[in-house]
C-alpha cells in the first residue's frame, strides 16, 4: 500500500552516500530507520516489508564497515506511531481494519514517545533503537514469526483479498490503492509528474 514505499532503500542509500564524508570527518553516528515490518512480514505489505528489511540489512552491513573508521551505525525498528501515514492507512476501508486485528499492532504509540526513544538512542549511539522495547525481544524469535503469520493468515488473507476486490469495485482501483498520508500522496504526485 502506498506508491513509492518500495524505493526507500535507494533513498536511504543516497542519504548515506551524501552524508558519509561528514560522518567520517566527525566520527559521527548514523541512525537508519527500519520498522517492525523488517521482522514481521505482514501480508499485503510486501513492498514495504522488503524496503524496511533492506534498510535493516544496510545498517547491519555498514556497522562493521564503518566501525574502524570511527563511525557508529544504529538501526531503529518501530511499530505503529501516530503519524500521518499511519492515520491515513487506518482510514483505508480494508487495510485499516486488518492492522487493528493484528496482536501487538493494534496499539498506536504517541509520536513524542518515538521521538524520545530516537533521541536517547542517538545520544548513546545505540546499535539498535526499538519503539517500543518489546520489538527487541521479537528479534530473538524471528525464525518462528513467518510460521505464526502463515498459520494466522489462512483465513484472514482470503477474507482481506475479497474485501480489497470489493473495495476496488466500489471505489475504483485508483482510490483503493492510493498512497497513504501526506508523504505518500506527495510521493505519488511526484511519480506522476505533478
Amino acid at each position: 500500500m502506498g506508491a513509492g514505499r518500495g524505493r526507500r532503500p535507494v533513498r536511504v542509500w543516497r542519504t548515506v552516500h551524501l552524508t558519509l564524508p561528514f560522518l567520517l570527518e566527525s566520527k559521527g553516528y548514523l541512525l537508519l530507520v527500519s520498522s517492525l515490518a523488517a521482522i514481521v512480514h505482514i501480508p499485503g505489505l510486501a513492498a514495504y516489508n522488503v524496503a524496511k528489511a533492506g534498510v535493516e540489512a544496510m545498517g547491519d552491513t555498514l556497522r562493521p564497515e564503518l566501525k574502524h573508521l570511527g563511525v557508529r551505525v544504529g538501526v531503529a525498528h518501530m511499530t505503529f506511531v501516530d503519524t500521518d501515514m499511519v492515520r491515513g492507512a487506518d482510514e483505508h476501508p480494508v487495510f485499516g481494519k486488518m492492522r487493528t486485528g493484528i496482536p501487538l499492532a493494534s496499539k498506536v504509540y504517541p509520536l513524542d514517545f518515538a521521538v524520545d526513544k530516537f533521541v536517547g538512542g542517538i545520544r548513546k549511539r545505540r546499535r539498535t533503537v526499538h519503539v517500543p522495547g518489546w520489538i527487541g525481544a521479537m528479534k530473538v524469535f524471528r525464525w518462528v514469526i513467518p510460521h505464526v503469520i502463515e498459520a494466522g493468515s489462512r483465513f484472514s488473507v482470503p477474507k482481506a483479498d475479497r474485501a480489497a476486490l470489493a473495495d476496488v469495485q466500489a471505489r475504483g482501483a485508483a482510490a483503493s490503492s492510493r498512497a497513504t498520508g501526506a508523504g505518500g500522496r506527495a510521493d505519488a504526485e511526484k511519480a506522476a509528474g505533478k
